[in-house]
């Protein structure tokens, strides 16, 4: 089920970043990581998007902030974490 599948991807990027934060990693573009976390997580926690048609319409609306939460190319998950936002972005 995709929407099930997106929100999943999407809080597990929302995770991931947030445990890089505490870290102490930082990107250029770090504010940006951030304010794309909070608009995410609160829109998240507000809106159910249980339909697939409503996660697909939130995923497509909100594709560069996801993008965003996904680490460098650097980060060993790259690859993996791409290729499964390209697929749900091309769902």
């Amino acid at each position: 089920m995709y929407a099930a599948e997106a929100r999943k991807f999407i809080e597990k990027l929302i995770s991931m970043q947030k445990k890089i934060e505490e870290k102490g990693y930082r990107r250029i573009d770090q504010a940006s990581v951030q304010q794309s976390r909070n608009v995410l997580k609160k829109q998240l926690d507000f809106y159910p998007y249980k339909t697939d048609e409503q996660m697909r319409g939130f995923f497509i609306r909100n594709q560069e902030h996801i993008r965003t939460l996904i680490p460098a190319e650097t980060h060993p998950a790259f690859t993996k974490l791409m290729n499964e936002f390209i697929t749900l972005k091309n769902q």
